[in-house]
């Protein structure tokens, strides 16, 4: 697998990681219930992928770690000591990635995009007042 290969790979995989955070959070529109805490705990994790994800990608495109802990308001010692393992790791599976998920994360990312569509085009018909309203209610009526 050539370089440009290996890093469509990871870009894919990184794209796809966007869609499941964002249709995690998207899901929390819905009435909050107990579920919640679990779906916050996938957010968690998904997050932390991403980021991994995100670092691999801005030290593949030649940013240091240096200006990339000065955006994240830390140290360039402790933003490597954290993540520089998991970039590795993950740099490492970029091969498998195309030969062994490719087909996978292209059905995953259609899927996640339908999902999305779908719930944005639900909340577009819906009033916001009314819908914030609605979930009111039912906590209200929760707490009885």
């Amino acid at each position: 697998m050539d370089e440009e290969e290996k890093l469509s790979a990871l870009v894919l995989d990184h794209l796809v990681e966007v869609l499941r955070l964002t249709q995690a959070a998207v899901s929390l529109a819905d009435l909050p219930e107990a579920a919640m805490l679990d779906q916050l705990e996938e957010i968690m994790t998904i997050w932390q992928r991403l980021e991994v994800s995100t670092v691999l990608l801005l030290t593949q495109a030649g940013l240091s770690w240096e200006a990339m802990a000065a955006r994240s308001g830390v140290r360039r010692q402790s933003l490597h000591r954290r993540l520089s393992r998991k970039i590795k790791s993950r740099a490492d599976a970029a091969a498998s990635i195309r030969k062994t998920e490719g087909r996978g994360l292209q059905t995953e990312w259609r899927n996640l995009i339908e999902l999305l569509n779908d719930k944005m085009r639900e909340l577009m018909e819906t009033d916001p007042t009314s819908y914030s309203a609605e979930i009111a209610q039912a906590l209200l009526s929760q707490r009885q």
